[in-house]
């Protein structure tokens, strides 16, 4: 099945089109598939009530990245600085004592702020903070598309859009400051869950997962607010 869509339909009559078509493609799925679903819903063991889960392995290899790019520039500054006679002082540079703090003092900036990020880093703090940046990125998209169809609507009905207009861009702020709101919170959460001290390991990440996936949650709801037209702070 196609959606057909003719050049000078209006939005309404376009994105019925789109929905008579997903709603058809929706029943063509396997039967034994969407009972598949239900029951990792039902179990809670799909992927995303997970989050944590899947996503910590990437933060910790780029928290490891960043540990052995400051233990290698913090030994190629010491090696540098500490040898007399090398290719880099013979051929390159003279090895004066101005070079040598020169390259001591960027080495040891650089060396910092490597271990700095990589000390930052916490799956479960740059797993939240992925997904509001996502759902921000998503309303600001959504928000676009709504501005575009209203200039289109206005092309082609010659509707006065304005007001419209003005109404989409107070649910995009609504639904941004939503979104940080519920960001603050969430990482209060798994800050306090992340220094507790009675907490066993599998027990946090059992909180991460079930913290995550609610703030997910929350933030595609916000969403889907905000894509209907409503405010989500209501």
């Amino acid at each position: 099945m196609k959606v057909k869509v003719k050049p000078f339909d209006s939005p309404t009559a376009a994105f019925e089109e789109l929905e008579n078509f997903k709603a058809h493609e929706q029943k063509q799925l396997s039967h034994d598939l969407q009972l598949f679903k239900q029951l990792l819903e039902a179990n809670r063991t799909s992927f995303s009530h997970h989050p944590y889960t899947l996503k910590k392995g990437i933060v910790v290899l780029y928290k490891t990245i960043f540990f052995i790019l400051g233990i290698l520039i913090s030994f190629l500054g010491i090696y540098i600085c500490s040898t007399s006679y090398n290719f880099i002082a013979d051929h390159l540079i003279a090895a004066t004592l101005g070079t040598k703090i020169f390259i001591a003092g960027l080495s040891a900036t650089l060396a910092t702020l490597a271990f700095f990020f990589a000390a930052k880093m916490q799956p479960h703090r740059e797993i939240a903070l992925g997904f509001a940046k996502n759902a921000k990125h998503r309303a600001k998209r959504l928000y676009m598309r709504k501005v575009f169809y209203l200039r289109y609507q206005r092309a082609i009905e010659h509707a006065e859009i304005d007001d419209a207009k003005t109404s989409w861009k107070f649910l995009l702020e609504d639904v941004i400051e939503t979104i940080e709101d519920r960001q603050e919170d969430t990482l209060l959460l798994l800050e306090r869950i992340y220094q507790s001290a009675t907490l066993r390991a599998e027990e946090k990440e059992k909180l991460f997962n079930q913290a995550l996936y609610e703030f997910h949650t929350s933030l595609k709801k916000a969403l889907q607010f905000f894509e209907s037209g409503i405010s989500p702070r209501i």
